[in-house]
């Protein structure tokens, strides 16, 4: 990869990585703002949901305007969306008398903004990365996304010691300069003559159609992946501090601990897959080591052990997600490439949206019932990719 490349995707891979923050760096604060403002824990974990949910929604809409105007301006103007709904988080906390129904509004916009920034530059980094490249640069890039879940939890530990609403200011201070940056270091490639709108998305159901069983397979892949770690995050976050006591910077470590092998799995996972082509054997490697640790996980009590689990799951997820990456993005031609990411971008912010309140709700019922339906999930997505993933039909466009 020349050296020029290397930058470029340097600036790239600090959007995943802002998106990251979103939700990541809130989760630790939940306890703080649940306090602060008197509301109940549903309502604290709504504040995860409001984000993804809209992005999820948006993903589409901003995949298809991508194909049409271009990566970079709709990546720039997420970034800018993203930073104006943290202020707007921010301003709620410090003017209004009871905040929360302005910090829900501003997490709304957040998560507009946050549609636009990972998903699309996931294409436009395979639109600049082909062939081997697009490998490392995917691992690269899923390791920047890591690296900030590792980052965010220590992040919001220390920011809602010094005040409980400091981080939805971070939010801007980040994303504003990253903007900038995209706008002016990163070219993107002539997509060539625009289709006709009916024609475009004719084309993309065309190839949806031909593919939709091994597309089903990693979407699917991918949702249970992220529900189950940001449902187990949520989990561990409430029970380090109101079971153990364990608050700031240290529990912010011990919530980055699956989150730290899962960049380091997803970096050398990039780099072994760009000489290699077993992307469907390490999803379902993955998918095996995340059902068998929450199985596990039914019959451990202890905190330390549990932790340590936790950090064996990380690994499996990143064996995951740099590959689905590539499957994805190397299944159709660049013109059509942000409309495809966009849907598998949507399913992801589903699963994270989904895994709060859907842990929070199971574990109401029982904590083995918590543990138990992710591992049925995993394990049904292991037989369903072993099944219907078809690695060959995936990488039809890779070069």
């Amino acid at each position: 990869m020349q050296k020029g490349k290397y930058f470029v995707l340097f600036i790239i891979s600090w959007v995943p990585f802002i998106m990251v923050l979103g939700n990541s760096m809130l989760i630790p604060a939940l306890p703080a703002l649940r306090k602060a403002m008197d509301i109940s824990s549903l309502q604290a974990g709504l504040l995860i949901t409001l984000f993804s949910l809209p992005a999820a929604i948006a993903i589409p809409f901003l995949g298809f305007l991508a194909d049409r105007i271009g990566r970079k301006p709709v990546i720039v103007l997420s970034l800018l969306i993203y930073g104006i709904g943290g202020l707007i988080c921010g301003a709620s906390a410090l003017w209004m008398e009871k905040p929360y129904m302005g910090i829900v509004v501003g997490r709304i916009i957040q998560g507009v903004g946050g549609a636009g920034t990972a998903p699309i530059a996931m294409a436009l980094t395979s639109d600049i990365f082909t062939e081997n490249e697009r490998s490392q640069a995917m691992g690269i890039n899923e390791a920047a996304n890591g690296f900030g879940k590792v980052l965010s939890p220590v992040l919001g530990s220390v920011f809602v010691m010094i005040s409980w609403y400091l981080l939805f200011f971070v939010y801007a201070v980040i994303s504003f300069p990253v903007a900038i940056a995209v706008y002016l270091f990163v070219k993107e490639k002539d997509m060539g003559p625009k289709s006709r709108i009916e024609e475009y998305f004719h084309g993309v159901m065309e190839l949806m159609k031909n593919k939709r069983w091994p597309f089903m397979a990693c979407l699917l892949a991918g949702a249970t992946a992220f529900f189950t770690l940001f449902g187990i995050l949520s989990y561990v976050s409430d029970v380090l501090e109101n079971g153990y006591g364990i608050r700031g910077i240290y529990k912010g470590l011990l919530i980055a601990i699956p989150v730290f092998t899962m960049s380091i799995t997803s970096f050398i996972n990039g780099v072994v897959l760009k000489k290699k082509k077993s992307f469907k054997l390490t999803v379902e490697i993955g998918l095996i080591i995340l059902g068998a640790i929450m199985t596990i996980s039914i019959f451990v009590k202890n905190i330390t052990v549990f932790m340590a689990l936790l950090g064996i799951m990380g690994f499996g997820v990143g064996l995951i997600l740099p590959s689905l990456n590539t499957l994805i993005t190397s299944s159709v031609p660049m013109g059509k490439r942000c409309s495809v990411t966009a849907v598998y971008g949507s399913i992801r912010f589903i699963g994270v949206a989904a895994g709060p309140p859907v842990f929070d709700y199971l574990l109401g019922m029982s904590r083995w019932i918590m543990v138990a339906v992710p591992a049925v999930l995993s394990f049904l997505a292991l037989i369903f990719c072993a099944i219907k993933l078809n690695q060959d039909i995936m990488l039809e466009f890779r070069d």
